[in-house]
């Protein structure tokens, strides 16, 4: 009865988490990014256009486009991985250790760097 009791509860718990990170992701593409910053028109519009490319690819089992647009993030990702842009991030993350929240705020802003390299840093800014 107890192991029943628990798997209910996990399963229950499994489902409140998964329901809270589609519900964040689906924020992030109303307009506003990672970090709460907003995201302008244009972004979007690309954001869209590539997400429909993404499905027209998927939708049609067309290997090379969707691989052309893999290559594609893959070399915006390659041009981000920087010495400056790892210095940045650790200086972030002393700010953020020391208490200076808006200075590691102002530093990440100015950061253009995609969310899977900025989860690097601490975004959880008080």
């Amino acid at each position: 009865m107890k192991n029943k009791k628990f798997y209910v509860l996990s399963v229950f718990l499994a489902l409140v988490i998964t329901t809270a990170l589609v519900s964040a992701g689906v924020q992030a593409h109303r307009g506003r990014g990672f970090f709460n910053k907003t995201i302008d028109e244009q972004t979007l519009t690309e954001l869209k256009a590539k997400q429909q490319t993404l499905q027209t690819a998927l939708d049609n089992n067309d290997y090379q486009a969707w691989y052309d647009l893999m290559m594609a993030d893959i070399q915006k990702l390659e041009n981000q991985i920087t010495q400056e842009n790892f210095d940045k991030l650790v200086q972030i993350r002393q700010l953020v250790s020391d208490g200076k929240y808006e200075e590691a705020r102002v530093l990440q802003e100015g950061l253009d760097l995609r969310p899977g390299l900025m989860m690097m840093a601490p975004h959880h800014f008080k």
